[in-house]
């Protein structure tokens, strides 16, 4: 649930109780309001049930993963 919490701050940028910005994708956005306001589903999900849930959320924001190419040493 903090952990929840923190992402929600480092997305507002602010202090306070930080709003989901509205740029976060909704399935995320819904999973991220649960994960931090409700204590209910922190105590009964486990890490596993947490990531499968998560990659849902991701999967239906942003559609199936794909491989991106990353050099870093790569000119500009």
């Amino acid at each position: 649930m903090q952990s929840a919490w923190a992402i929600r701050a480092m997305l507002c940028g602010g202090a306070g109780q930080p709003a989901i910005p509205a740029a976060t994708p909704a399935p995320l956005a819904k999973l991220l309001e649960r994960a931090s306001e409700d204590a209910s589903c922190c105590a009964t999900i486990d890490a596993q049930e947490l990531d499968a849930v998560l990659v849902a959320a991701a999967r239906a924001a942003f559609g199936p993963a794909r491989f991106l190419p990353f050099n870093p040493a790569a000119p500009t």
